[in-house]
């Protein structure tokens, strides 16, 4: 249940980005509800690296995503169809600015490096000194390092404070500092209030469900950017 509340609030964001006029009211409060889909993403990231079974097969599924989903996020960015983004002089847009898949896949990495149970304390300064130089190629990516801090908050929260309520309060007055600091005073400051669906939706897993959003992210840009 919290994926599809995830889910429907990312595409409640990118459907404003894709149709409405940003001086409008309905814009601003479409945007406003759609900040509460990064953390979502980024608190069920921390959990799915925390349980995987096979870390690489997870990196790998996240990349391929974000592979495919590039193209799709560079028409909605900009609001060009695809047979203009492949004019040449066009095509630099597609790395111009990466979808939020390539975010995740360095905070994957970043929580690999920063992983509490297989790193001794004495070489924590070292792998945190590591993290914060990868944290410097990733200012291109969609919510960058914003979005990477926020899914180790969250990793700290559910590994090593076993998701506890004050743990989730302390996560979500981080979240809260993290906005200002990136962002100043700005409707990200609601990314905030996704620690509500967090603490009363319930994480419920099924069969099939990791491939609902490495499916739903991809395909839903495409259509929105096609029919803007």
């Amino acid at each position: 249940m919290l994926k599809l509340v995830a889910i429907i609030t990312m595409f409640i964001d990118h459907f404003a980005v894709a149709f409405l006029n940003p001086m409008s009211l309905e814009y601003s409060i479409l945007r406003l509800i759609g900040r509460i889909s990064m953390p979502l993403f980024a608190y069920m990231l921390a959990n799915g690296y925390i349980h995987t079974r096979n870390y690489n097969k997870y990196l790998s599924r996240l990349l391929i995503m974000a592979i495919v989903a590039q193209i799709p996020f560079t028409m909605l960015l900009y609001k060009i169809d695809l047979s203009t983004l492949l004019i040449p002089q066009y095509l630099p847009l597609i790395v111009t600015r990466l979808n939020i898949g390539f975010t995740f896949c360095v905070s994957l990495i970043f929580l690999k490096l920063m992983d509490i149970k297989n790193t001794k304390t004495s070489n924590m300064i070292i792998t945190f000194i590591v993290g914060v130089f990868l944290l410097n190629y990733v200012k291109n990516c969609d919510y960058g390092a914003y979005c990477i801090f926020i899914v180790f908050v969250f990793y700290l929260c559910i590994g090593a404070y076993k998701n506890s309520p004050k743990a989730l309060a302390i996560a979500s007055m981080l979240i809260l500092a993290l906005s200002f600091i990136f962002y100043g005073v700005s409707n990200q400051i609601f990314s905030a209030l996704a620690i509500l669906p967090i603490i009363f939706v319930p994480n419920t897993r099924y069969k099939y469900d990791k491939w609902i959003f490495y499916t739903f992210y991809p395909a839903h840009l495409f259509i929105l950017a096609v029919l803007s």
